[in-house]
Order: structure tokens, then C-alpha cells, then sequence
């Protein structure tokens, strides 16, 4: 894991329709989504608010330790409070992903 954000917004809309709304905030050309999205009749976004990258990722062996259920690839997962705090007493950047989540009063 290599950090946190807050899900802002779901949307969801045909891949011509969707790309303009999501463009500017995506990491990829509109030549690679058009290639991702060749066949598919919907699309769905989801917008990221509040990003914040942890100074140390938290390793796949310590979310596998922490959450018994954790199973890749997962480009996003919701955490529950106790998993965060398993994960929190694992190691040193669990302990800043648990910081963070009480920042943000996540948990």
C-alpha cells in the first residue's frame, strides 16, 4: 500500500462520455482509455479526493499478516477500522497508515 485517499465521487457513463469528464485527473492518454475501454458499454471513475502517498509503502506480507482476506491485485480496498489497526501495529508504516486514518477521521 502505498497510500490514502477519500472516494470523492463514483461516475459512470459510456467510455465517449466518460473520458472528457475524467481526463485531466486520470495518469493515462486518451489513446491507452480508448484501448482499456474497446468494447465496454459503460465505464465507471472513481474520484479521488484528498491523496496523501505514505512516506513508506506497507508491504504486501504485512496487509496479508494484518487482513487475512487481502488478495491482489487490488488497485483500491476499503479498510475497516480494525483492520487498520492491524495493520497499525504491524510495523512502522502501518503506524503512519493508522496516523493518517485518525488525521483524516477516517476512524
Amino acid at each position: 500500500m502505498i497510500g490514502t485517499a477519500n472516494l470523492d465521487a463514483l461516475v459512470a457513463d459510456e467510455p465517449d462520455r466518460l473520458w472528457p469528464q475524467v481526463a485531466s485527473r486520470t495518469g493515462i492518454s486518451q489513446a491507452e482509455y480508448g484501448r482499456y475501454a474497446s468494447g465496454a458499454s459503460v465505464m465507471s471513475a472513481l474520484i479521488l479526493a484528498d491523496a496523501l502517498r505514505l512516506s513508506r509503502s506497507v508491504s504486501l506480507a504485512t496487509l496479508r499478516i494484518a487482513c487475512s482476506d487481502f488478495t491482489v491485485p487490488q488497485s483500491y480496498r476499503y479498510l475497516g477500522a480494525e483492520e487498520l489497526k492491524a495493520i497499525g501495529n504491524t510495523c512502522a508504516a502501518g503506524a503512519e497508515l493508522l496516523d493518517c486514518a485518525i488525521d483524516h477521521a477516517v476512524i
